[in-house]
């Protein structure tokens, strides 16, 4: 039974995904490969390690895992949080692209020959050659109606000017450099081109002043040696009183709100935000349009997929998905959509609005999807590791 993918042979579907809470010694994410024909996951390969990994403080995410992906040509380019390495159709290694000013990569996309990198570190949106040059940047704070409409304190935030960026002057990509609740005070995290050649960013999570400080402390408690012991003795006290921990947190309760935002950078350089969500505990992701003008956006918080109107403003519908932690969409040309959340992939009929099916990745319920892309179907089955 064939579903109709594509017109041609594009069956496999690539995913990546983080290891929350992963240890030292275990990887802290896996590239994982699928057949949406038979719909069955053909296995994972670990992926390659950033440096700095020592000093990072999120137990969950941040430098952990395999980020973004994004298919160029007759290349694969496949992200940690600190390089993007591009591979040819065999896994055979053809360049390294890295640079200080482009950390904490989330998703990537390719157009014009160019790669765009969401950097989250630093909440920039990144225009990198394939030599990994930087040729463009978007950085939301250069637009003070920006900030002033998404009610940000600049004294909150971590200015980074033109020659900073261009020269990384500041190494992004070591935690120890920066202080993250200001450099990520938004953490822009996706982005797309709308059909007029306009730039959708997702600034993910808002950062208000009492996140601010939850963060601060949480980041001193890390480097205390004390955090881990908070969390263990929460989830304990919540066993006991039968509360569960919800997979999008380490803790049983919520310590502040915020709200995540959708930014439009026209062609000519005006910039407005034509959509705000408000309730948001951890970031919204992954934005994906079809050529049509179709544009959609993930609910991380409600566990719903958006449906928006053409350009933003407006949620269309809802489509329910799961509720622990959606991250992750690839757009499929029936009509379809992959969506990841936490370690299964799923499957949704948009005009239908509702789930077909899904398919658990791995048994560990430390897995979770961040990025899925479908590759044609010549692309050699996974490695046993990346070189």
């Amino acid at each position: 039974m064939t579903h109709g993918y594509s017109d041609g042979p594009q069956l496999k579907a690539l995913i990546t995904s983080v290891v929350r809470q992963s240890r030292p010694h275990e990887p802290s994410g896996f590239v994982h490969m699928a057949d949406l024909e038979s719909w069955r996951a053909l296995g994972q390969t670990p992926i390659f390690e950033p440096p700095f990994l020592a000093y990072e403080s999120n137990p969950r995410g941040g430098l952990r895992g395999a980020k973004g992906m994004a298919v160029i040509g007759d290349r694969l380019c496949l992200a940690n949080a600190s390089a993007i390495r591009i591979y040819d159709f065999d896994w055979r290694l053809v360049r390294t692209l890295s640079h200080p000013s482009c950390a904490s990569i989330h998703d990537i996309l390719a157009r014009d020959g160019s790669l765009w990198i969401a950097s989250s570190r630093n909440d920039l949106v990144v225009q990198m050659d394939l030599d990994g040059r930087i040729r463009g940047y978007f950085n939301y704070q250069d637009y003070p109606h920006l900030i002033e409409e998404l009610n940000l304190d600049e004294k909150d935030l971590l200015r980074i000017d033109p020659d900073t960026i261009y020269s990384g002057r500041i190494d992004f990509r070591d935690p120890r450099t920066h202080r993250l609740e200001r450099a990520n005070a938004a953490h822009v995290n996706s982005m797309c081109f709308l059909p007029d050649g306009s730039l959708i960013v997702s600034l993910g999570r808002l950062t208000p002043w009492n996140m601010s400080l939850l963060f601060r402390a949480k980041g001193w408690l890390n480097r205390m040696g004390v955090y881990r012991w908070i969390v263990a003795g929460s989830q304990a006290v919540a066993k006991v009183l039968r509360r569960p921990t919800p997979n999008n947190s380490n803790l049983p309760f919520t310590l502040a709100r915020s709200r995540s935002a959708l930014v439009r950078v026209y062609p000519d350089g005006r910039c407005a935000v034509p959509l705000v969500l408000y309730g948001t505990t951890v970031p919204n992701h992954s934005l994906r349009n079809f050529s049509d003008g179709r544009l959609y956006y993930l609910d991380t918080n409600a566990g719903d997929l958006l449906e928006l109107s053409g350009d933003a403003t407006t949620i269309r519908r809802r489509i329910p998905v799961a509720k622990d932690f959606l991250r992750g969409m690839e757009l499929l040309p029936n009509g379809h959509a992959l969506v990841g959340s936490q370690f299964t992939l799923y499957e949704v009929d948009l005009e239908a609005g509702r789930v077909l099916r899904s398919l658990p990745l791995a048994g560990d319920p430390r897995i979770s999807i961040f990025d899925i892309r479908v590759v044609p179907d010549r692309v050699a089955p996974l490695p046993p590791c990346f070189s």
